[in-house]
């Protein structure tokens, strides 16, 4: 199984992901914080996907996802965002630091589609 991270401030949206990821040949862990999801990603090598919110009270989601790929820059990298935010995703995914964004809401067979979209790279 892959390993897969998902930080997001609000302890429902790591649940819904994890439903949603559920059938998927992945093992989900969530974090609330994102320090502890960096200190989880040194600690294993071999996560494969980290998905992150873009608007977090600790740590914004791309400072997050840009220390997470210093740490491990073969992982793939997912943003959350909001409808407005879109247009900075794509900004990020141009940049390299994103490989998808998903909108909130979500649909859980678009979220699905891309993260097999991305275990079958």
């Amino acid at each position: 199984m892959r390993q897969v991270i998902v930080v997001d401030d609000e302890p429902s949206i790591c649940l819904a992901i994890t439903r949603a990821l559920r059938n998927l040949p992945v093992e989900v862990t969530t974090f609330t914080d994102p320090e502890q999801a960096l200190e989880q990603i040194a600690a294993k090598p071999n996560v494969f996907l980290i998905i992150s919110d873009l608007s977090m009270p600790k740590m914004d989601g791309l400072i997050f996802l840009t220390k997470a790929r210093e740490v491990l820059p073969k992982a793939f990298r997912v943003l959350l965002t909001a409808t407005g935010s879109s247009a900075l995703a794509l900004e990020c995914m141009e940049s390299g630091l994103l490989h998808r964004y998903v909108a909130k809401p979500w649909d859980n067979a678009r979220l699905r589609n891309a993260v097999m979209s991305l275990l079958n790279q």
